[in-house]
């Protein structure tokens, strides 16, 4: 099965009525599925990384009569220019998009294709994006507004994470911006529901690193540091369009750290794990408290590596020049789902690995976000512990390990979000894209009974590249 021919699709805007195949389960009827991810990858005679690739918007509508899908380009300003001129105007984060020096460093050093996580905020979506300020984005029509600067606290011209989180019992949103070098600054951002700021934190500390997710809990905004070091020859060559940006970072040999910012404001507490890792999506937090409600310990589940991942290689990408590889990197360890601990007396960290299965995409119920979780699903590749594309979906017990898998054979997996249909975890709903060279698919899975594959299908109306995040909607609450 070619992964190009997926990663690289480039379909047209659609609004039309996909049938479904299946039962399609009453709970999820008026609710809105939306995802994002990169597109136009393979156009104008290159390859772009995946990270590079202009946001494209999928929403799909769930209804009596089948599913309403619709399909649009984020309106970015790096999108339009790109399209009119027909030429790639940019450098790109994770590859370059000539093999000439010249033309590269002519290129627009960054942009902003707002390609990688959404969220409903304020009656509007979010489209967000490392490199920048997220997108507001209208729900129904998906026409593109503008960048969304939350009442001007965010800090111009330093980026905002793609990944927020949403405490959904306080109704509070977080988010995170930072700004790497020899001393990395980090700026927690707050919001209540009504959109006003109830947390703005500044923070800055020795330590060259890179983030992608953080989490939260009662108490705490927490981010999981990742020790890098940029390669310094490396670093000057991307600033004249020679390399990417990211080639020039290496893992750093000295423990990664943990930042617990309080959610009421003040420095944070910083406390060293036990040796030098790297996580860049993240599952779910907790605390555990004392009488007093004061808490004594937090232990959090994240999808963890051992050693530096190669961006680009975790989605076959060979350069501006190649195909995007069938079989992903062989040397490259996987990300493993891990348990972390930590004592918040004598600040001790215990790291110990939950499942045998490489999962990414980590997905909890969409009330869990700092109130921990008793399960976590998640997209893996088969066999077990291999680092390819994900062909695989599972549900972990973090209680116990044990875990329940579906092997695809409707073609690749992208993330599957989890809707809830009852008072445990494990009772719901799956959403998921399946992806293959001709055709893409909405599946929808039970979740109690994963092993017996799609209750319910759809097919989208011609081959879409793989998605990154995407986000369920029910009815009647945007």
């Amino acid at each position: 099965m070619s992964w190009d021919s997926i990663i690289t699709a480039h379909p047209a805007e659609h609004d039309t009525m996909l049938p479904v195949f299946g039962n399609l389960p009453e709970q999820l009827l008026g609710g809105s599925y939306y995802l994002n991810g990169p597109g136009m990858l393979g156009e104008h005679g290159v390859r772009l990384h995946p990270f590079d690739g202009h946001g494209l918007l999928r929403k799909l509508v769930f209804t009596k009569e089948g599913v309403q899908f619709k399909n649009r380009f984020i309106q970015t300003e790096s999108y339009k220019k790109e399209k009119k001129s027909g030429k790639v105007c940019y450098r790109g984060i994770g590859g370059l998009p000539y093999n000439n020096h010249f033309k590269n460093w002519w290129a627009g050093a960054t942009k902003n294709p707002a390609n990688t996580c959404i969220l409903p905020w304020q009656g509007k979506i979010l489209c967000s994006y490392e490199g920048g300020w997220p997108h507001l984005v209208d729900p129904e029509s998906l026409e593109t507004y503008g960048l969304e600067n939350f009442s001007n606290t965010l800090v111009k011209g330093l980026n905002f994470l793609a990944h927020t989180r949403y405490d959904a019992r306080k109704k509070e949103l977080f988010g995170v911006s930072f700004k790497p070098g020899k001393n990395s600054t980090f700026y927690i951002h707050g919001y209540a529901e009504d959109g006003s700021s109830i947390l703005q934190q500044e923070h800055t500390q020795f330590g060259m690193t890179i983030i992608h997710d953080f989490m939260i809990t009662d108490h705490f905004v927490i981010i999981m540091e990742n020790p890098v070091i940029p390669e310094i020859p490396v670093l000057v060559k991307s600033l004249f369009g020679i390399e990417p940006v990211m080639k020039a970072l290496k893992q750093q040999d000295r423990p990664a750290r943990l930042m617990l910012f309080p959610r009421t404001g003040g420095s944070p507490r910083v406390i060293e794990m036990d040796a030098s890792y790297l996580a860049f999506h993240h599952g779910s937090a907790r605390e555990v408290v004392n009488e007093k409600g004061e808490p004594e310990s937090i232990e959090f589940f994240s999808c963890i590596f051992d050693r530096y991942i190669d961006f680009g290689r975790e989605f076959g990408y060979q350069g501006n020049d190649k195909p995007y590889a069938d079989q992903f990197s062989s040397d490259q360890p996987p990300q493993l789902l891990r348990k972390v601990s930590v004592n918040l007396e004598t600040e001790q960290c215990n790291v110990e690995t939950v499942t045998d299965w490489a999962i990414d995409f980590p997905m909890i119920h969409p009330d869990g976000d700092g109130r921990g979780a008793t399960h976590i699903y998640g997209a893996a590749a088969s066999p077990k512990g291999t680092f390819n594309p994900f062909d695989t979906f599972c549900r972990i017990d973090l209680n116990t390990g044990e875990s329940e898998h579906w092997k695809s054979d409707c073609g690749y997996l992208g993330e599957g979000y989890f809707i809830p249909n009852g008072a445990t975890e494990e009772s719901g709903f799956i959403v998921v894209m399946a992806y293959r060279p001709d055709g893409t698919e909405l599946l929808v899975l039970q979740a109690e009974n994963l092993s017996a594959g799609p209750i319910a299908r759809a097919s989208l109306p011609e081959t879409f590249p793989y998605g990154f995040h995407g986000y369920f909607h029910p009815a009647n609450q945007m």
